[in-house]
């Protein structure tokens, strides 16, 4: 995807326990030249346990 001239990009919408392979590369529009790809890289999203911990300290009477 073609980000402009920024930076920074965020991808959005992945999917936790997923591995995702990055790279990138570098175009310079004026002259018409781009840069190979970058190494990939990879990163596997965790999976995130969304339950409640159990309450402490309950009392029942």
């Amino acid at each position: 995807q073609d980000v402009g001239a920024q930076a920074i990009y965020t991808v959005t919408s992945l999917n936790p326990g997923q591995t995702y392979y990055f790279a990138v590369k570098a175009y310079d529009p004026n002259r018409k030249i781009e840069s190979p790809y970058s190494n990939q890289v990879s990163v596997t999203l965790p999976i995130v346990d969304a339950r409640p911990a159990p309450p402490k300290d309950v009392r029942v009477y």
